[in-house]
């Protein structure tokens, strides 16, 4: 799920300040992880569900990307309740 009070603007803005931590992983620009984190969108969901419903690109990347948003503090990934 997304943080509260971000637009895309904001996100773009923080990518473009910390993109040099993510050079490690050409394949990840800060343009992929803005679509990325638009398509994450504000709904809650599991990371399995967004994996099998999200952009179509390899999971790999999938997961790196979405690690990387969190590491900017852009998403929140949090332990699902298991019943």
């Amino acid at each position: 799920m997304q943080r509260t009070g971000l637009d895309e603007s904001a996100v773009a803005a923080r990518l473009g300040l910390k993109m040099a931590m993510a050079n490690a992983s050409p394949e990840i620009s800060a343009g992929f992880l803005v679509d990325l984190w638009k398509a994450v969108g504000a709904q809650e969901q599991t990371v399995e569900e967004f994996l099998a419903t999200g952009p179509q690109v390899s999971v790999p990347l999938l997961v790196r990307g979405l690690l990387w948003l969190a590491k900017f503090d852009l998403i929140r990934i949090t332990e699902a309740d298991r019943a």
